[in-house]
């Protein structure tokens, strides 16, 4: 994959010369329909975030705080985080198995963008 990347970045700025990795990233990303993080009740002493959407690192800082205070017993209404019921994203799994499919029309549209 470093390669790939490497070669693509290469083709699109080739201003920049040859492109080197030390580590790289693949997988998965937990996904909101409005790209809002979900923070949950789940029970008396049970909590879940969920659907970062790609910025689990940055907010992973300030909501960890906020989740330990929450472990503590500091009272939800002085906490920085809103709390909703977790909710099903309808036909989720069809939509996961056809995601795959929406990476070949970014690709094409990327090429005749870059053309």
């Amino acid at each position: 994959m470093k390669a790939q990347v490497g070669a693509r970045l290469a083709r699109l700025f080739p201003q920049i010369g040859e492109v080197r990795f030390d580590y790289m990233w693949s997988g998965y990303i937990g996904m909101n329909p409005d790209y809002t993080p979900r923070f949950h009740r789940l029970g008396p002493d049970a909590y879940a975030w969920a659907g970062c959407n790609g910025r689990g690192v940055a907010l992973a800082l300030a909501a960890g705080r906020e989740l330990a205070k929450a472990v503590r017993g500091t009272p939800e209404g002085e906490l920085a985080l809103p709390f909703s019921e977790p909710t099903p994203i309808p036909l989720q799994g069809m939509v996961r198995a056809l995601s795959p499919l929406m990476m070949l029309l970014y690709r094409y549209r990327d090429r005749r963008e870059v053309g």
